[in-house]
């Protein structure tokens, strides 16, 4: 039984909708036990270093060359 090309499509937005929303959930968990007060300084760099690849990984894999090639 073959599934329909929408279909799959469908189930992979919403699978990394899902995996995106617990990632950044996951960086609020980190800034919260992790980064308590203002002076864990490394923790919060860290985590901020994070959060920006994970926004420049998602921007990346939207770009119009990368999309283009994937279909």
């Amino acid at each position: 039984m073959e599934v329909p090309c929408g279909c799959s499509h469908l189930q992979i937005q919403a699978v990394s909708i899902v995996t995106y929303v617990g990632s950044l959930l996951g960086i609020v968990l980190m800034y919260v036990w992790y980064a308590p007060s203002r002076a864990c300084k490394l923790n919060i760099l860290f985590i901020t270093v994070t959060l920006v690849l994970v926004q420049l990984m998602t921007f990346v894999s939207m770009s119009s060359k990368v999309t283009y090639c994937m279909f």
